[in-house]
């Protein structure tokens, strides 16, 4: 599965259309087993 689609749709929908920007945050920690990905963007506040 690939996040792309993800971040796009953030910086399409979301950050592009304010007139003061975004921010998204991308976490990746390394398990032993897996990997865990956190996007978020802050497109809802304000």
């Amino acid at each position: 599965m690939t996040n792309q689609p993800l971040i796009e749709n953030a910086l399409k929908h979301g950050m592009l259309k304010r007139s003061d920007g975004g921010t998204i945050h991308i976490r990746i920690i390394n398990f032993d087993t897996h990997l865990e990905i956190t996007e978020a963007d802050n497109r809802w506040n304000g």
